[in-house]
């Protein structure tokens, strides 16, 4: 979002960045429906292959379930923190940032964890709901100061604009780096659990 905002702004283009901006949200919206399916997906596949125990399976299970039906709040939130940089409000989408941090480890989860005693959804939980509240927050302050601008001349079922469309394929490469920046990871730890095993030695968590 920042990098397709600086790209409009510094190419005169304002007239399209409302336009942008709600083929990004109907992105997000797309989004929530297919990522949470893709984790599940690979949740039982990494399972599979970690070889893990049916007691962490199930915990897997219970910390991702709030996570994928609150998906759409994790994505939106991500939509309207890039405005707010690609805005110039640098300060502004630290605060939010760090409300939603705060909200999440300093209230919802000693709440969940310690006095409703809800185990370890309580954590992705409190993570869903601090984003979803300060998700709402902060689109409320967008619109209030009109970064973003409802439009009756958009439609739900256009063609995606061409700003867009190369806005997303820098998106793109960013989560392939992200990935395989991980793919490592499950390989040493695929070692990891067959190494300690052969040892004879291994506590199973959950990771």
């Amino acid at each position: 979002t920042t990098t397709t905002l600086g790209y409009l702004y510094g190419n005169k283009k304002g007239n399209m960045i409302q336009i942008v901006l709600f083929d990004l949200f109907r992105i997000c919206v797309i989004f929530s429906v297919v990522i949470p399916v893709l984790i599940i997906i690979l949740a039982f596949i990494l399972a599979e292959v970690m070889n893990t125990n049916t007691k962490s399976r199930e915990n897997g299970i219970f910390y991702l379930t709030p996570l994928c039906f609150g998906f759409i709040f994790t994505s939106c939130f991500a939509l309207f923190r890039g405005v707010l940089q690609g805005n110039g409000l640098s300060i502004m989408n630290g605060v939010f940032h760090l409300c939603s941090f705060f909200l999440s480890v300093c209230v919802l989860e000693p709440l969940f964890l310690m006095f409703l005693k809800t185990g370890i959804y309580g954590v992705s939980l409190s993570m869903v709901l601090s984003e979803g509240i300060v998700c709402i927050v902060t689109a409320y302050f967008l619109m209030k100061k009109e970064y973003i601008k409802i439009s009756n001349n958009v439609s739900w079922f256009s063609e995606f604009s061409n700003e867009t469309i190369s806005g997303l394929g820098a998106g793109f490469s960013s989560l392939f780096i992200q990935i395989s920046a991980v793919i490592p990871c499950l390989i040493i730890q695929k070692y990891l659990t067959l190494s300690s095993k052969l040892i004879g030695e291994y506590e199973e968590v959950m990771g």
